[in-house]
């Protein structure tokens, strides 16, 4: 099998303004609950906080809870219905 190549023009195809870009803004959120249960709200959102090292990478090993694997989209689905949760509740 033959490794696939991104098609690059000419630099000259390039010239002109560069495209402004701004930061990011916040279009929509969503939570997973311990359940794995999904709600359209911020309830999960917690600060990051830093771990201290060393870590001990097997601690909760035990408890650990496996992500359903019904789907390639499922995460998909989860983005657009936070996005459809968020326009319902803005006046267009």
């Amino acid at each position: 099998m033959e490794p696939r190549r991104l098609p690059v023009q000419d630099a000259a195809a390039y010239a002109g303004s560069f495209p402004k870009f701004t930061q990011p803004k916040e279009v929509a959120c969503f939570s997973r609950s311990a359940d794995r249960q999904v709600h359209f709200d911020r309830s999960a959102l917690r600060s990051y906080r830093p771990p201290s090292l060393p870590a001990q990478l097997d601690v909760g090993y035990e408890s650990y809870v496996p992500k359903e694997s019904s789907g390639a989209l499922r995460g998909s689905s989860r983005i657009l219905g936070s996005l459809c949760s968020r326009f319902k509740k803005v006046a267009l």
